[in-house]
């Protein structure tokens, strides 16, 4: 959509966005690192207004290692 419109108005909130997404995750009630991407997701889409995200997620123990870790797409992407 801001692609699309050129409008500031139309885009994510960024401030907000991480804000909010630091909540969801400091509140620590995903098991499993899917279930956490998907929580992710959901709040970026429903919430945020974003149309679709691509949403990283990885073992921070790992982090040296790329590979260990998921990655999911939703909504309308690229």
């Amino acid at each position: 959509r801001p692609g699309e419109s050129g409008r500031v108005d139309d885009t994510v909130d960024y401030r907000n966005a991480k804000l909010r997404m630091s909540e969801f995750v400091s509140g620590g009630e995903c098991g499993l690192l899917e279930s956490l991407a998907e929580g992710v997701a959901s709040l970026a889409m429903r919430s945020l207004g974003a149309e679709g995200v691509v949403v990283r997620v990885r073992k921070e123990k790992y982090s040296v290692e790329p590979s260990i870790g998921i990655e999911i797409e939703r909504g309308r992407v690229g």
